[in-house]
């Protein structure tokens, strides 16, 4: 099913804390051989350092595993026998193959981020056999909310909410993502009772809803995950935090698709909460306008915005309010192919919102809330143009991205990347120098 050759891909993970702001590389080149058997190398991939967004190399294969059983050896059972169909190379010292066991290995970004590149090479390899049911785009990064204190009842608690594992579902080359559906890690998605929760961890959900705009747009959009707001309790202690991602897209698109869109965590202390209940005012239990969230414009206080999803635990006060994304999916193929009735039904649905309908999708609506036929063929030819228009050559491209890796003129989070994985030695550094005809003496400086 699989077609034979070498196939490309790159997964992307970032840290985002005070003291440390990267990117995390990890590229692998899938070779399926004619004998049935892979071989992935992950040459290239970020160094491993002083931060908890890294893996060790059993979880790693772990994670390989992982997906390989759910697109591809879905049939067999998951054993030695089935792990002797697959090689693998992953650089010692790497951020999935660290150098002794006292890297932190908490949160495993780069190993997602290597099994969504494999999976993407995955889908090429059977687009390319002409299996389109089995071609799908990215899977969700998964956020979810951490907690931990002295509960209600003075009993001390830890944990994490497991809603991560009802995140949005790519979208395939035959249908959209489901909506809170799945975790990379967990087909059968399931987020769980909010009551169940609340005993577990003693936050109180205000609101649990699907994420407007959360899957990524394309012909087929990838699944929305759900938006949870909390209310925090009057308890002895509590600290609260998410663990998510650096403010990159993490969830590519395939062929055409578009990304998910980056999660973002939204804190308010110091509220008029307790005001509102008084007074028996709402409160915002759902998303609202994505450009300007409920959370923000129906409750006073003081509001910390967390892009990406990563807020590091820390000690939050009574009458607190807590919004936490879930993960999205990513879409698959051009937006301007999505059939417009599809787009009218997500926005029917408060899927998604009239800005997306109009300005991504290019579907226009009539005063009657009905699509317009002919209004979206106009708005449609309108952005094919404009794309037309910012449009450059693929060599102009890469000559002005050449020119600014030779200038040095890269953010410091690129110079940083550029700086490790192209300062050691192997395939990925020796092919890249050839690819950009870049001098052998040439550093990043």
């Amino acid at each position: 099913m699989l077609y034979p050759g070498r196939y490309r891909d790159v997964g992307w993970r970032g840290v985002d804390q005070p003291e440390l702001k990267t990117f995390l590389h990890a590229p692998v080149e899938t070779t399926i051989r004619a004998d049935g058997t892979l071989f992935i190398d992950t040459d290239g991939m970020s160094s491993a350092g002083a931060h908890p967004v890294q893996a060790t190399l059993p979880l790693f294969e772990g994670i390989l595993f992982n997906s390989l059983i759910q697109h591809v050896f879905y049939d067999t059972r998951y054993n030695e026998g089935t792990a002797m169909v697959l090689d693998y190379y992953v650089p010692a010292g790497s951020a999935c193959n660290p150098p002794d066991i006292y890297h932190a290995t908490a949160l495993w970004g780069p190993a997602f981020a290597g099994g969504i590149a494999c999976n993407q090479s995955i889908s090429r390899a059977y687009y390319a056999n002409g299996y389109l049911e089995e071609v799908h785009a990215s899977n969700a990064q998964v956020n979810a909310v951490i907690a931990g204190g002295i509960d209600l009842f003075g009993r001390k608690f830890a944990g994490w909410n497991m809603e991560m594992c009802a995140s949005g579902m790519f979208g395939t080359a035959f249908m959209d993502g489901l909506d809170t559906a799945i975790a990379e890690f967990n087909a059968e998605g399931d987020s769980g009772d909010a009551e169940v929760w609340e005993t577990a961890l003693p936050l109180t959900f205000i609101g649990r809803s699907i994420r407007i705009d959360g899957g990524g747009p394309g012909r087929y959009r990838g699944g929305a995950g759900l938006y949870s707001t909390y209310l925090t309790p009057d308890v002895p202690s509590l600290e609260l935090g998410s663990f998510g991602g650096a403010p990159i897209f993490t969830a590519p698109g395939l062929m055409g698709g578009y990304p998910a869109p980056v999660p973002t965590v939204y804190v308010v202390r110091n509220t008029n909460v307790r005001e509102l209940i008084d007074r028996q005012e709402p409160l915002p239990n759902s998303e609202g306008d994505p450009a300007r969230p409920n959370v923000l414009t129906m409750v006073r206080g003081d509001a910390e915005i967390a892009k990406g999803g990563n807020y590091i635990a820390r000690p939050i006060e009574p009458f607190s309010v807590y919004v936490q994304p879930g993960g999205d999916g990513s879409g698959f193929g051009d937006v301007l192919l999505r059939d417009p009735a599809s787009v009218k039904r997500d926005l029917d649905n408060g899927v998604i919102s009239t800005r997306m309908a109009g300005q991504v999708y290019g579907v226009a609506i009539d005063s009657q809330g009905n699509v317009d036929p002919d209004a979206t063929q106009a708005k449609r030819q309108a952005i094919r143009c404009r794309r037309l228009e910012r449009a450059i050559p693929a060599r102009v491209y890469k000559r002005q991205a050449r020119e600014q890796l030779m200038s040095g003129k890269l953010p410091t989070v690129a110079r940083d990347l550029y700086k490790d994985i192209l300062g050691k030695p192997g395939r990925f550094r020796d092919e890249f120098y050839a690819f950009w005809e870049l001098p052998a003496e040439f550093e990043v400086r």
